[in-house]
């Protein structure tokens, strides 16, 4: 029974697995893309800043050569554009993974406009020349704005994109999760609790019910019996026919075994070539009427080619207080006492 429950976990560790590189691919994915929105977010918002500083120095130009001309002060006015120019700056050196740097002539032509400006309002004299690079401060302003936005409207779609690919990467982890916990814990739970060749019940499975049955045996007074089967000569079986052969005769006796039992009753593969059935009966002549049919199936059944199968049949009844161990151990030996008789037989235990 330990060396079962060893296997059952060696197989629900292997099955689970399989799901490691898949898991650690998706949230590595997640990582990559959670870095990609961050980094697509923080872009947004110096292209934000950036369209701020260009429409401050639009405006700002405007205001100074107009508050210039009527005698105003306009010292304000030059820091909070020598500001702005400074911060565009340094947001164009600033490189991104995804656009690389923010490069525009144009903070550039400003820049140099802006200092010759700056002279020529010093002076206090208006000129042409102070009116001509007004305009064209103002025109590479808005020229900067409309490059911004497009950029800015380019990392928005992206920032969208990216979050539907997200959402949906993780949904998708989501699924593998919810397919983890239910279909893969069904599958080990199969596999925990069932032969794999023969598709029965396992000796581990089959002892645990076992045991929930003996105590609604003993409270409810309902009678039971407990069926040993082995196959009869089945090593030389093996040793004839091969051992695919051999499993070909397991697989078709548990099928004749399942086909036999009702509902109500239970079968497993006990070992090797030996199986056992627990069923409900009022009276051992039910379990030895049962036996005998079984054992009448199993003979008259085309295994293969040139291969006989018989088996033999010990069955033990319950009484009030009689234990598991004690039933087993009658079964056992009416099984053997068969087994001496020659085989192909049904005993019941004494």
């Amino acid at each position: 029974m330990e060396d079962n429950l060893k296997r059952n976990k060696f197989k629900a560790s292997a099955v689970s697995s399989r799901l490691i590189l898949p898991v650690v691919i998706i949230l590595a994915t997640i990582t990559i893309l959670t870095g990609v929105v961050v980094l697509n977010s923080e872009i947004i918002s110096r292209y934000s800043s950036l369209i701020n500083d260009s429409g401050r120095i639009r405006g700002g130009i405007q205001r100074v050569i107009k508050r210039s001309l009527l005698g105003m002060e306009c010292g304000s006015y030059y820091s909070a554009i020598d500001r702005s120019i400074d911060q565009i700056k340094n947001i164009q050196s600033y490189e991104s993974v995804i656009y690389g740097s923010f490069r525009d002539s144009s903070i550039d032509r400003i820049e140099k406009d802006w200092n010759t400006l700056k002279g020529l309002l010093n002076r206090s004299v208006v000129s042409q020349e102070m009116i001509d690079i007004g305009e064209r401060i103002w025109h590479d302003s808005d020229e900067l704005v409309s490059y911004v936005e497009s950029r800015t409207l380019t990392a928005v779609r992206l920032f969208y994109v990216i979050t539907v690919v997200l959402a949906f990467v993780m949904f998708f982890l989501l699924y593998i999760i919810i397919y983890a916990r239910y279909t893969l814990r069904d599958k080990v739970e199969y596999r925990a609790n069932f032969d794999s060749l023969t598709g029965l019940f396992n000796r581990h499975f089959f002892l645990n019910h076992i045991q929930r049955e003996y105590v609604v045996a003993e409270r409810t007074g309902r009678t039971f019996a407990l069926l040993i089967l082995d196959i009869d000569h089945f090593k030389s079986i093996n040793d004839t026919h091969g051992h695919s052969s051999g499993d070909v005769v397991l697989e078709q006796f548990a099928s004749i075994l399942k086909s036999s039992i009702r509902e109500i009753d239970l079968a497993a593969r006990f070992g090797g070539e030996e199986f056992i059935v627990f069923m409900f009966a009022k009276a051992p002549d039910e379990a030895v009427q049962f036996g005998e049919r079984l054992r009448k199936k199993v003979e008259q059944f085309a295994f293969g080619e040139n291969i006989s199968v018989t088996v033999t049949v010990g069955i033990s009844f319950y009484v009030n207080g009689c234990t598991f161990s004690s039933m087993f151990e009658k079964a056992d030996k009416a099984l053997y006492r068969g087994k001496e008789q020659g085989r192909n037989r049904v005993i019941l235990s004494e």
